[in-house]
């Protein structure tokens, strides 16, 4: 499975989503702004597609909103320096940003 490439033309407007340090050496925050209440899932996908990591899978309310990605995997380990994916879908909006991970 490959990760979905999103443009800001075909976006849903809301939804923001930041991801500092970007490119990342530390743990790094993912910060978004919710217009309106949503179920939001947010996850981490290696540059192959695949889950590295869920970080958020719960109902939010309307606000800026954050969460700490400590740069682990699903089972615990460190996650090794390359190209990862940062998605966010909060109801029928999606959005996501490219994170470069380095050492």
């Amino acid at each position: 499975m490959e990760v979905e490439e999103y443009s800001s033309k075909t976006l849903n407007n809301d939804v923001n989503l930041d991801v500092q340090p970007n490119p990342g050496y530390c743990p790094v925050t993912v910060s978004y702004v919710l217009k309106q209440g949503a179920s939001v899932i947010c996850r981490v996908y290696d540059a192959s597609g695949r889950v590295v990591r869920d970080l958020i899978s719960a109902y939010q309310t309307d606000a800026k909103q954050s969460v700490i990605w400590d740069r682990k995997d699903q089972n615990g380990h460190p996650v090794t320096a390359g190209v990862y994916f940062v998605r966010l879908q909060a109801g029928e909006s999606v959005n996501q940003v490219k994170l470069v991970i380095v050492d």
